[in-house]
């Protein structure tokens, strides 16, 4: 008959399915900040792929658990400094040229941190880690002894700009 078999043989009705059981996290459940916090942990790092994501934010590989324990892999964002965006908000700037400039900028900070990734991973990296940001992306402080502080090196270039956190700062085209 229908999707559904029938109660029983002798009449036709319907069963309805039984109804779906909700999973119900406890108060302090997995997606509590407090089951899972690199915050304070200095740890070896390795790149995942194409490291850089954009100016300040790579694809970085932990063991938090030791050497013999499961990798884990994040998004980091390394603290303190804010580079221009790759894809900027529509609203931010004036007119398309403007746009385009801060487009060329993240990329060129983009392919800054790279190198910087390049030349320091073969020798080992280091993340001194955060707390997670509001995009879920891990804060980091990463160096590397062929590199030093990614982050110190990127304001050096003029790359990036201090950021502490709150509103980011208005990319000014150079």
């Amino acid at each position: 008959m229908g999707s559904f078999p029938s109660c029983c043989c002798c009449c036709r009705r319907r069963r309805r399915p039984p109804p779906l059981r909700e999973a119900r996290l406890p108060a302090a459940g997995p997606r509590s900040d407090a089951d899972f916090s690199l915050d304070g942990l200095e740890l070896r790092a390795a790149f995942v792929g194409p490291a850089a994501v954009d100016g300040d934010t790579l694809r970085l590989r932990v063991r938090p658990w030791g050497p013999a324990g499961p990798q884990v892999q994040f998004l980091a964002r390394l603290a303190g400094i804010d580079a221009p965006e790759l894809h900027p908000p529509k609203g931010g700037l004036c007119h398309a040229e403007g746009r385009e400039r801060e487009v060329a900028a993240a990329r060129a900070a983009r392919d800054a941190l790279t190198a910087l990734a390049a030349r320091g991973a073969p020798l080992g990296l280091t993340a001194a880690c955060g707390k997670f940001d509001k995009y879920g992306r891990l804060l980091v402080r990463l160096s590397a002894p062929g590199a030093g502080d990614f982050a110190a090196a990127l304001l050096a270039a003029g790359h990036a700009v201090p950021y502490a956190g709150g509103k980011k700062p208005t990319f000014v085209p150079r």
